[in-house]
């Protein structure tokens, strides 16, 4: 029952809508002592990973370019939930990045 409870602060914490939301439920999950905040981190990185790495495997598995190419930009929006906002937009790829390499 445990992970279910982590699993769940770990999706509220990717719903927050901005950086200060997401640290002020990471403060709260510390204060409350149920989980640690470590693991609501790992649960919810975990939880981007899930479905973006199968988003670039479809990628990888298709032959066409154009239509291996449209797989990139869910990937790439999946992946930017894991860096602030403030450091998102130059850690993106740009929009004509190969996800296949």
């Amino acid at each position: 029952m445990a992970a279910a409870g982590v699993t769940d602060a770990g999706l509220e914490l990717l719903a927050a809508s901005d950086d200060s939301g997401r640290l002020e439920l990471l403060e709260q999950v510390r204060k409350d002592g149920n989980h640690d905040p470590n693991e609501v981190l790992d649960d919810a990185l975990a939880t981007i990973l899930a479905g973006a790495c199968p988003t670039l495997r479809e990628a990888t598995d298709t032959p066409d370019p154009s239509q291996a190419a449209e797989h990139c930009p869910t990937a790439s929006r999946r992946f930017a939930q894991t860096v602030p906002s403030q450091a998102s937009a130059p850690a993106l790829s740009p929009p004509d990045a190969d996800c296949r390499t």
